[in-house]
């Protein structure tokens, strides 16, 4: 119900029901945060549409919920899209050829907290870390991309808007992760890169943002590695190198 969801997702929320209602949209889809039955917050994602009588005016709203920490496309521990989900997401990308920006983020050195607190802790700060990147959804989609590292993928936001993201997040990571009562600081690596090239296979493309998050995570100290407009060609040849020699393994190296 409305007026169980969370504050920050409230007017997203009313806006897309609005735009439906008026005819802006002819679907509402969105994620948004909202009260279980045990009172904790939840993310959810609904889809819906209008149902009009013989007159053409609208009668009926259908749609679904799911709840993403029990249905199979999503990780149980953050609420979030599966490394699954994220390369059938890239591949749609792929296939209707549509410019997309990919922000990887790793959390460094994560295995300290769990030592040093334990794994229940542990996967408190991945929930928590995750709840942050959940204030993006306006715009882009939040994926767990397995162990530590996470992916935001945008086709709308510019590559000034996802740096700004990741400076906020770090900033986050660094000075508001507080798990009962006790502030846990992480920092974080990440690497940004804009696909044009729709004929790599998505598997290169993860394994290119990859190679810049363990650059990012060991050589630059978490500065974000970017590979935008300036540097394109070089992360665009490296991503052919990667893609050919995956092909030549997958063809017995002939």
């Amino acid at each position: 119900p409305l007026f169980r969801s969370r504050d920050a997702d409230r007017f997203r929320f009313q806006k897309s029901l609005q735009d439906l209602f008026t005819g802006n949209t002819k679907i509402h889809d969105m994620s948004y945060r909202a009260l279980d039955k045990t009172g904790e917050y939840v993310v959810c994602s609904c889809k819906g549409f209008l149902i009009d009588d013989d007159e053409g005016h609208p009668v009926y709203f259908a749609g679904t919920i799911d709840n993403h920490g029990i249905a199979t496309e999503y990780d149980p521990i953050t609420n979030l899209y599966t490394r699954y989900k994220l390369l059938n997401d890239l591949r749609e990308y792929q296939e209707r050829k549509e410019k997309y920006k990919i922000l990887m983020v790793g959390l460094c050195n994560f295995h300290e907290i769990n030592n040093i607190y334990g794994y229940e802790v542990g996967n408190k700060v991945l929930k928590n870390f995750a709840e942050k990147l959940i204030d993006y959804l306006d715009g882009a989609f939040v994926f767990h991309a397995g162990g530590t590292k996470f992916a935001i993928v945008s086709s709308v936001f510019t590559e000034e808007k996802m740096s700004s993201i990741y400076k906020e997040i770090s900033e986050y990571a660094r000075n508001s992760i507080e798990i009962e009562g006790s502030k846990v600081a992480i920092n974080i690596g990440g690497s940004l890169s804009e696909v044009r090239n729709f004929d790599v296979d998505v598997h290169t493309i993860l394994t290119g943002v990859l190679l810049g998050l363990d650059e990012s995570i060991h050589e630059k100290h978490g500065e974000l590695v970017k590979f935008g407009n300036d540097n394109y060609i070089n992360n665009h040849d490296r991503i052919v190198v990667i893609n050919t020699l995956r092909n030549c393994i997958n063809d017995g190296c002939k």
